[in-house]
């Protein structure tokens, strides 16, 4: 596996443990639709955060 795949892996698995163990609460019960649209746009959010940080991954020569 070359390095700038790794890279990307190790990003995705760290903001996805970090988004997992931040909205954990909101897989205990049923969430109501106020709760529903907060866990939309925090999830917009981290995509967001996902893209922008792979991008100077991607655009680095190795």
């Amino acid at each position: 596996m070359n390095m700038r795949k790794s890279n990307k892996i190790i990003v995705f698995a760290a903001i996805l443990l970090l988004f997992l163990t931040t909205c954990s609460s909101a897989f205990a019960g049923a969430p109501s639709l106020v709760q529903k649209k907060k866990f939309r746009a925090y999830e917009n959010e981290i995509y967001d955060f996902i893209e922008h940080g792979l991008k100077p991954l991607e655009n680095k020569d190795t």
